[in-house]
């Protein structure tokens, strides 16, 4: 079988990570609020997926105060990965790709960053948008 997530509707606050996906070949990380605010350290994040986050849709989260609001970091498979109608804010870096390629990153809405998509090369964006962002795209 292969490996799925799902991670809907919880609330997470005062820690490094909000959800951290290990591997998936299909699944969906939804309706999730997470505040990290200082507790976790120099550097926060969201929901962060490595090392495998193929078909994996991150949608409708509320994201605040973190280092990064969603990332995705490989050592070996990630393609097709959606990351759509999310509101993160208080970031360096709103969307955070790691050069990764093959994703789409639609209708979200960034405030108060540095960087509101990051690593978008060979990638699709679309809809998103940027309040108090630094630099857009990168």
């Amino acid at each position: 079988n292969a490996p799925t997530v799902q991670v809907s509707s919880n609330a997470m606050s005062n820690c490094g990570v909000g959800v951290y996906v290990t591997t998936t070949v299909l699944g969906t990380v939804s309706g999730n609020t997470v505040v990290v605010g200082n507790a976790g350290g120099d550097s926060t994040t969201g929901i962060f997926c490595f090392p495998v986050c193929t078909g994996l849709t991150i949608s409708g989260n509320q994201i605040f105060d973190v280092t990064y609001g969603i990332s995705m970091k490989t050592s070996s498979e990630v393609a097709g990965v959606v990351i759509e109608n999310n509101d993160i804010s208080a970031t360096t870096n709103g969307v955070y790709l790691f050069l990764e390629t093959g994703n789409t990153v639609s209708n979200n809405t960034i405030t108060d960053a540095q960087f509101g998509v990051n690593g978008i090369s060979g990638n699709t964006l679309s809809g998103n948008t940027y309040k108090t962002v630094t630099t857009l795209t990168k």
